[in-house]
């Protein structure tokens, strides 16, 4: 067992045709305004926030009152100096998370004319001071023209992310390492994966190829390998075990789609979706929760699919838990779940533990873990599932980018009869193959699974529409105790209080969040430069919470130009006031829970400073109560509005008519044989809660249906 992980070779940027070196000036020029160098001395016309000696030794005399580990005066100094385009690992994380929208934009603030466009000032946005810089920023943030405050947020979420994740002097002061002390990694699970370039011939022969080694796609390799077929899973992604987890940061390309995360078209909504070997199963946090019942009946009776209120739904669901061995034993909860559970104990609110698949093993990878289990004990589909079907002798390619599914029309019906991609090697060998299959299950997830339809020439009009996130709202308290939130398990709690707010099963739900730095700081509001640098220095303090929504809004993706992904999605209204019904809650929650701080995700909401002495607090103080009218009264409008999602379902929705849907009950494809589709992708709706455990029953039943017909 190694002692620390092991570090992937980095990834090669590739050659960039869209970014020239006035983009990236104009780019770096912007984010070194978000997080700025801050030095005491004389006012400055360059690229740092000059403050006096006395409002420095002011602000670090703040924080020696209000922390329990505060840094000292020498460390404050230096962390407060920094420039974030001075360190070239924030240089290259940007590099590799860059979106093509902003280099059209970026030339504009370099000239004269641009710089009068989009600044109101004449002098380019690069000569101008830093202070100037951020008032720009703020400005183009309530700007009623509504691409200033997409690309405000997009600026904003970059330099957050990018910052948190390379600033070694924060992760000092804040107690963060990226690895912990007692670091011991799991086995490694050979899956002898099959070697395009080896091959005599680039074409395979099997019964069924799954394509996707996620929640869906692992559940279907066990099921129907062990029912005797010849089964061969392949996937983009390629195979990190457990000695190279928990990913370093600047391998998350190796992890997530999009480097982190892809962002909707009008940058409302930051979606974080997996793109390796064991797809969301790998990265997710563990929560193990069944299909809520008022869902099983919204699908049986509204959409006609009687399957999930039968009991086989049941025994489906009952199957999937016991395989990973599903429970509430071995739970230590950390500081932010004991909150949870702790405050809603007091207000008298729905609460429960969450079952975790860990086999009833303490799991202490903390949010570590959403960057990979290390030891091994998540049993998501690498661990558990893909190794039993390779038991049961499944095949497996990882590095294949699967173009389409092949058809044979014959007789007037398309039937699937394989698929053809292009298997790339981690040292960049490139073949063409083919796989030719008797079934075709997609199983790459509700992001690509419609793009792999589309490119395959499938017609259906419902293909890629009916996209649900469960989109978040962060509430963040600062509490008097020396959390570091990252250690222990994530989400080990969840209040209920609010999933039906509207009768209906809408809602939404409470938990706790991943405590990485830049999972974090991305639900800590950027109000101006200077605020966010200080109140960064509160994450060890800190604990985070998310409210949840199981969303009516129903999105689309579709493929971008050159084929990647496009997220259209606005959280409508009614979703908007189900999330500040969250929000208010945490923050009732958390104020009685004796936080000393509160930090809402909202425009225009400022922090909450609690001085009240928690022993005489009450859900009537004035103080509060004012604060909450603000979080009421927040605009929550796309246009201004920054939401999360680690959700994607519904983009194939299962129905009882293709003129309703994209599958039928058995996961078949309508208008094409032999061809099936397993993930979350076939939800008829959103779930309303984290859909691991429904993805797999589905699969299993999915799976099940085509091993006894073949």
């Amino acid at each position: 067992m190694a002692s620390a992980p092991i570090s992937p070779p980095l990834p090669v940027l590739k050659p960039d045709s869209v970014f020239t070196d006035t983009h990236w000036q104009v780019l770096f020029a912007l984010l070194d305004a978000i997080i700025p160098s801050v030095v005491s001395g004389p006012p400055s016309k360059g690229n740092n926030i000059s403050i006096t000696e006395d409002e420095f030794h002011n602000l670090h005399e703040s924080l020696q009152q209000s922390m329990k580990c505060p840094p000292s005066l020498e460390k404050f100094r230096a962390y407060m100096s920094e420039r974030p385009s001075d360190n070239a690992e924030f240089v290259e994380n940007v590099k590799h998370q860059k979106s093509l929208l902003l280099g059209v934009v970026l030339t504009m603030p370099r000239t004269r004319l641009g710089s009068l466009i989009s600044t109101w000032y004449l002098t380019p946005l690069v000569e101008q001071p830093l202070q100037i810089k951020e008032a720009i920023l703020k400005s183009w943030q309530q700007s009623w023209f509504s691409l200033w405050p997409i690309l405000a947020r997009t600026f904003v979420f970059l330099a957050k992310t990018c910052w948190s994740q390379s600033n070694q002097l924060l992760h000092e002061l804040s107690g963060y390492t990226r690895y912990r002390e007692d670091y011991q990694s799991g086995p490694t699970v050979d899956f002898n994966f099959v070697d395009a370039a080896a091959l005599d011939q680039p074409i395979i022969d099997t019964d069924i190829v799954i394509i996707g080694s996620g929640c869906g796609g692992g559940v279907c390799a066990k099921v129907l390998s062990e029912a005797g077929h010849r089964v061969l899973v392949v996937d983009k992604g390629h195979y990190y075990p457990p000695n190279y987890l928990p990913m370093p940061i600047e391998g998350l390309e190796y992890l997530f789609q999009g480097g982190g995360a892809i962002a909707s078209v009008d940058g409302s909504t930051y979606t974080v979706t997996a793109d390796c070997w064991g797809g969301g199963g790998t990265v997710n946090w563990s929560a193990s929760f069944q299909t809520p019942d008022i869902i099983r009946q919204d699908w049986a009776v509204n959409e006609g699919l009687e399957f999930f209120s039968s009991p086989d739904f049941q025994d489906c669901l009952d199957r999937v838990c016991d395989f990973m061995g599903v429970s509430r034993s071995g739970i230590r909860h950390n500081y932010a779940n004991r909150t949870l559970l702790g405050g809603a104990g007091k207000l008298g609110w729905k609460a429960e533990a969450v079952s975790q698949n860990t086999r009833g093993a303490e799991h202490n990878c903390g949010s570590r873990c959403g960057l990979g289990c290390s030891a091994a004990q998540k049993q998501g589909p690498a661990v558990s599932w893909l190794p039993a079907a390779g038991r049961a002798g499944a095949r497996f390619m990882e590095g294949l980018d699967v173009e389409k599914v092949l058809f044979d029309d014959a007789n007037g019906i398309k039937k699937a009869t394989g698929i053809v991609g292009k298997w790339i090697s981690r040292e960049g060998v490139q073949q063409p193959v083919t796989v030719k299959a008797k079934r075709v299950i997609v199983s790459a997830g509700a992001i690509n699974t419609p793009l792999t339809l589309l490119r395959s020439g499938l017609k259906n009009p419902n293909v890629g529409d009916n996209l649900h996130l469960h989109p978040t709202g962060n509430l963040v308290g600062v509490f008097d105790e020396d959390i570091r939130g990252w250690e222990g398990e994530i989400i080990t709690s969840m209040v209920s209080e609010f999933e039906n707010l509207d009768g209906k099963g809408y809602g939404t739900r409470l938990e706790t969040c991943n405590m990485l730095p830049h999972y974090a700081l991305f639900g800590l509001p950027w109000h101006s430069a200077l605020q966010f640098k200080m109140d960064a220095l509160k994450l060890r303090q800190t604990a985070c919470f998310m409210s949840l929504a199981r969303d009516r809004t129903a999105g689309r993706v579709s493929p971008g130009p050159d084929g990647y992904p496009t997220i259209t999605y606005s959280p409508c209204k009614s979703d908007r006031s189900h999330l500040v019904a969250g929000m208010v809650a945490l923050a009732k929650l958390s104020y009685i829970q004796g936080a000393t701080e509160l930090f809402a995700l909202l425009p225009g909401v400022p922090s909450f400073k609690c001085i009240t002495p928690t022993e005489e607090r009450n859900l009537e103080d004035t103080d509060l109560v004012a604060w909450i009218k603000k979080l009421e009264n927040a605009d929550l409008k796309p246009s201004s509005a920054v939401y999360g999602s680690a959700h994607q379902m519904g983009t194939c929705r299962m129905s009882t008519s293709e003129r309703a849907g994209v599958v039928d009950q058995n996961g078949k494809v309508w208008g094409a044989e032999g061809l099936y589709v397993a993930d979350a992708s076939v939800f008829p709706s959103a779930s309303g809660t984290n859909p691991m455990i429904t993805v797999m029953a589905i699969a299993d039943h999915i799976a099940r249906g085509i091993a006894a017909a073949l």
